[in-house]
């Protein structure tokens, strides 16, 4: 289930690259369908578990992975307009290094030397993608997926904290994707964002069935990596979900250039030095999922 994550949400990464560049103007009016679409699946998870009322002492934590799930998107989303999808998928590895520390603290979680060896290589690996090495610098897109990294790693945490304390994992879906939605409704109030989105779901008409399939796959990988979340460590689930790149270049290979333009189209090229940091990446990944 862990492993499912980085193959769904790499698939939709590519999707949300297309629509950010080329469908939405404003990333609030992109986000605010996004909320909506995680609400209107949730009864295929009631298929699964029916819900039930959490316990008081869990709702600041429900409210925090709600408020990162909307503001994540926003460096994420902006990451996608300044490099290639591929880069920008393998530097949610940014920050990474903080989840055993999150974890550690939270929940008292302890990772073996092997799997500390993992995300080092992880963190790395993810560094040497995002040089510029003409001019030997860090881009932009790294600024924005550390932030990214980082409260994502935060949210990882809280969600097995929450796991760990009476929260069911339909309940924890249930509550946090109505918290979502309402966040951003809110988001979308001002008038540029509602103009936006009207203008975007005029072109829906087109492309409706390829965002549908973008917040399919999204909402897939979120429920198969919390689902993962209730049985193995929150510092194992995390890492794993940062094979998200090789997925991507799986996918760019099949795909190609297409006549819509899939995700960056021709700025998809990716070096042989980029390549072997991602495969690097990928044992660092499978160092960390061996088990303690």
């Amino acid at each position: 289930m862990a492993f499912a994550t980085p193959a769904l949400h790499s698939a939709a990464n590519i999707l949300d690259s297309y629509f950010a560049n080329h469908q939405f103007k404003r990333l609030a009016a992109l986000i605010f369908f996004s909320s909506i679409a995680n609400l209107l699946f949730m009864p295929l998870v009631f298929l699964v578990e029916a819900p039930h009322v959490l316990p008081s002492k869990l709702f600041l934590a429900i409210g925090l992975i709600s408020v990162i799930e909307i503001a994540y998107q926003y460096p994420y989303l902006w990451s996608l307009r300044k490099t290639s999808t591929s880069v920008v998928t393998s530097l949610f590895s940014f920050g990474k290094i903080f989840t055993p520390a999150f974890a550690y603290l939270l929940v008292g979680e302890r990772l073996t030397v092997h799997q500390y060896l993992g995300f080092l290589a992880i963190t790395l690996c993810g560094a040497f993608l995002s040089l510029e090495r003409k001019e030997f610098r860090l881009n932009i897109a790294f600024w924005l997926m550390l932030l990214v990294a980082v409260a994502l790693s935060a949210q990882t945490v809280l969600y097995k904290y929450v796991f760990e304390n009476g929260g069911s994992w339909a309940s924890v879906l249930l509550y946090t994707a109505v918290v979502q939605a309402a966040i951003a409704a809110v988001c979308i109030a001002p008038t540029k964002n509602r103009i936006a989105l009207k203008q975007a779901m005029v072109g829906i008409r087109t492309t409706g069935p390829l965002l549908l399939l973008g917040q399919i796959l999204t909402w897939a990988g979120t429920v198969t990596g919390t689902l993962a979340l209730s049985f193995i460590p929150a510092s194992v689930v995390n890492g794993i979900e940062d094979s998200q790149a090789l997925f991507v270049l799986a996918y760019a290979g099949i795909l190609g250039t297409t006549s819509i333009q899939i995700a960056d189209g021709n700025r998809e090229k990716i070096s042989r030095f980029k390549i072997f940091m991602m495969v690097l990446l990928f044992v660092g990944t499978v160092l960390l999922a061996i088990p303690a």
